[in-house]
């Protein structure tokens, strides 16, 4: 496989994710939901390690079915981090 075009596909992913997750990020501290204190860029690149956390959970233990647990837990911190004080 041509490594430059897979390289160039993959960040083009990150970019599109971690920008959409930016914007629900603004619109919450917009709201007034979350806390505007937070650096959105810093939220949104914690937001994408969760998938490449657990790929690398899931290519370590192939065998464990944690997948569900270990996506709410991730979903249940990064809601915890983003609550208005």
């Amino acid at each position: 496989m041509n490594e430059p075009l897979l390289k160039k596909g993959l960040r083009e992913i990150l970019l599109t994710q971690k920008e959409y997750i930016s914007r629900i990020i603004k619109q919450g501290m917009n709201e007034g939901v979350w806390d505007k204190s937070l650096n959105v860029e810093n939220a949104a690149t914690l937001y994408m390690g969760i998938p490449i956390s657990l790929n690398i959970e899931m290519i370590l233990n192939p065998g464990a079915q944690k997948q569900k647990k270990f996506c709410d837990n991730m979903i249940c911190l990064i809601k915890k981090a983003l609550e208005k004080k």
